[in-house]
């Protein structure tokens, strides 16, 4: 688990560096119109791969061997109310979660795709 999130955060600085490399970013994140295809590539993997471990992480704790310690709290005016075992809701949760970044990562993935396809075609 370690070893992703610092992959992750080694990631988001390859993404400052490219961004550097290109001379800085649009408003809308996008490369400028001059950036090389190599910069734009780049840009596109770095990104779904912080995306992508963000993910695996994710499955790993919804799905993952071993215990998981889970902490729930419900809180109202005057109460609150702490379920013993939450292990099962933490995991259903994480579970939900793991599923919508994959449907994330799968989009981010065709979309970058039939981007650089589109820019490839044009040239």
């Amino acid at each position: 688990m370690g070893v992703a999130a610092g992959s992750a955060f080694l990631l988001a600085s390859t993404l400052l560096f490219v961004d550097a490399a290109a001379g800085g970013a649009n408003a809308d994140g996008t490369l400028p119109a001059n950036a090389p295809r190599a910069l734009r590539v780049l840009q596109s993997a770095v990104g779904l791969g912080i995306v992508t471990l963000m993910a695996v992480m994710v499955t790993w704790i919804a799905f993952g061997r071993g215990p998981r310690h889970f902490s729930t709290t419900i809180s109202l005016p005057f109460l609150a109310y702490q379920p013993r075992n939450s292990d099962l809701a933490g995991r259903v949760g994480f579970g939900i979660a793991a599923l919508l970044i994959w449907v994330i990562v799968i989009a981010g993935t065709v979309a970058a795709l039939k981007k650089h396809l589109v820019r490839l075609r044009s040239t």
